[in-house]
């Protein structure tokens, strides 16, 4: 048995379920919980079928996307195999003690392109994610534009604080998917409201609250709404200097700095000076 089926059943204790799935335009979300928006499942394109995935009950979030990531990379190279007609079994480790010099050098390649494809990866799932994955990958993406990230205990007001020592800036990151708009009565506006109760007469460099939501997750970005909060959650957050920023905006700033059109430094300077709605 392959090794990353082993760390995969490592969180069974029995085998629950074979799940049929039609294809779908939706990528990799097979189900959620109810309005939770907790998936319970992914699927994979692959060639003109579908591969699903169901986690198991025991699984630890931290090590959710690894072995979810790590299983597709298997069907894939079974299915690979499969094409080429030879037979589907694992190879033995001592195999690569007796292959030729350029196949361990593309097998190193295509592990290092699969492990870079797996990161961009990790960093889109805010386009489209919620939950704590969406939590997780919002703070990929801040670590790849320069902070350094922390997450914050469950049940804290602040999912996420963030800083660049460098610049002398800090964040304290709330991150939310939902499938409709911020509104004045979401839970995530009253734990920032208590986290501004809580900082209100510190001392010392203040922490720029941001508020980071993938509003109307379900859809894709061209068809959602204009803004992604309501105008007097705006108006209440906006005198409070806190800024309102959608997991879109900030994908784009990413981008914009992984291409070279913006400076690093520049873009974070700017996010801890401005407050409200992000405007491009």
């Amino acid at each position: 048995m392959s090794q990353p089926v082993k760390n995969y059943l490592r969180h069974c204790s029995e085998y629950h379920q074979i799940v049929l799935s039609s294809e779908t335009e939706k990528a990799r979300q097979l189900a959620v919980v109810g309005d939770t928006d907790i998936v319970v499942g992914m699927e994979f394109q692959i060639s003109k079928g579908v591969f699903v995935i169901l986690p198991p009950p025991s699984i630890q979030k931290d090590s959710y996307q690894n072995i979810m990531y790590d299983i597709e990379h298997l069907a894939r190279r079974y299915f690979e195999r499969a094409q080429r007609r030879i037979p589907v079994i694992d190879a033995p480790d001592w195999l690569s003690g007796y292959l030729v010099k350029r196949a361990a050098e593309l097998g190193s390649q295509i592990e290092k392109l699969r492990e870079e494809k797996s990161v961009f990866d990790r960093i889109a799932y805010v386009l489209y994610g919620s939950g704590d994955e969406l939590e997780e990958c919002v703070a990929l993406l801040l670590e790849h534009i320069g902070l350094k990230v922390d997450r914050q205990p469950r049940g804290a007001n602040i999912d996420l604080k963030a800083n660049n020592a460098k610049l002398g800036v800090r964040f304290a990151i709330e991150v939310t998917g939902t499938k409709g708009i911020i509104r004045k009565d979401s839970n995530k506006i009253s734990q920032v409201w208590q986290h501004i109760h809580e900082i209100q007469g510190t001392e010392g460099t203040k922490d720029k609250i941001v508020i980071v939501a993938n509003t109307e997750c379900h859809l894709p970005p061209n068809q959602r709404s204009q803004t992604s909060f309501s105008s007097n959650v705006v108006d209440l957050l906006e005198r409070n200097e806190v800024l309102l920023i959608s997991t879109l905006q900030l994908y784009t700033l990413w981008k914009a700095i992984f291409d070279g059109v913006k400076n690093v430094e520049d873009v974070i300077l700017h996010l801890y000076e401005i407050s409200g709605l992000y405007k491009e």
